[in-house]
């Protein structure tokens, strides 16, 4: 996936399209347990944004947070789509 910074800042946000579905990964600093909250949502072609799981996941850093939130995205796809 070609993925896009869309947003910098609180939260970050990053975009890419993956087998015609367009991944939006959403993530940011949570104080409280010092980690990295991650939202990851794909939308079909034409479709509304689906949020793959809930709750959000957490990880270590904005670069693992990112990370998980792709490679989620790309095997929900690939579920969907052969």
């Amino acid at each position: 996936m070609n993925r896009v910074r869309t947003q910098d800042g609180h939260p970050i946000v990053e975009e890419a399209d993956y087998k015609g579905y367009h991944v939006k990964v959403v993530c940011g600093y949570n104080i409280m347990n010092d980690n990295y909250v991650v939202h990851v949502y794909i939308s079909p072609p034409g479709g509304p944004e689906i949020r793959v799981f809930d709750p959000p996941r957490e990880e270590n850093t904005t670069d693992d947070a990112l990370n998980l939130g792709f490679f989620t995205a790309g095997e929900e796809i690939d579920q969907l789509v052969p």
